[in-house]
């Protein structure tokens, strides 16, 4: 069933079907559509409670069996409440149709483009720069301190390991250095620890 629903969403007249419409919606006629009118409160609360009765009908009975009634519930309700944030939206939408492009035109490299796209945001700049002072750090043989969670620009120790490394270095040294915890276990930890 979900494969036929992936391969009847994912064929070409449908895409071409949904681009079409798409397009139509935002250009008719080939000129730029205007705004929708605003709509008053009353409107806005059937919609919802309209989009909230759709939503908690998706869902299959074998999966809401499975999951629980309850929980199916209550995660649909909280996905609907993320859905609101129109912020979250549009970020999600810009994701999705960068790795749309990205896998419509593979030969060209776009990954490549949207790299450099992003190397020009101060955010992006800054840790770039924190990660490559990392790096150095792994290859000197200098591990970094943990930092609490509550300092300034830091981030909690969980997330320090969960880092991307790229060179073979870093890996090397922490495989040193838990090998050199497991030595230390007691004889009856150290078979639990593997």
């Amino acid at each position: 069933r979900i494969a036929t629903f992936v391969q009847h969403w994912t064929s070409a007249p449908k895409i071409a079907k949904e681009i079409i419409r798409f397009k139509d919606d935002f250009w008719p006629n080939g000129i730029l559509a205007d705004k929708a009118p605003e709509r008053d409160a009353s409107v806005r609360n059937v919609t919802q409670i309209l989009c909230k009765a759709k939503l908690l009908g998706i869902v299959s009975d074998e999966l809401r069996h499975i999951i629980g009634s309850e929980t199916t519930r209550r995660g649909l309700l909280c996905l609907f409440e993320l859905l609101q944030n129109e912020t979250l939206n549009r970020r999600f939408i810009y994701i999705v149709f960068e790795a749309l492009l990205i896998k419509l035109f593979r030969p060209n490299d776009l990954h490549l483009i949207f790299e450099k796209l992003y190397s020009q945001s101060a955010r992006v700049k800054e840790e770039y720069r924190r990660r490559i002072f990392e790096q150095d750090h792994f290859r000197n043989g200098i591990l970094n301190a943990q930092h609490h969670y509550n300092e300034l620009n830091q981030r909690p120790y969980y997330l320090n390991r969960l880092s991307v490394r790229t060179d073979d270095d870093s890996a090397s040294v922490h495989r040193s250095n838990s090998s050199s915890q497991q030595k230390c276990l007691p004889r009856s930890l150290s078979k639990i620890s593997r």
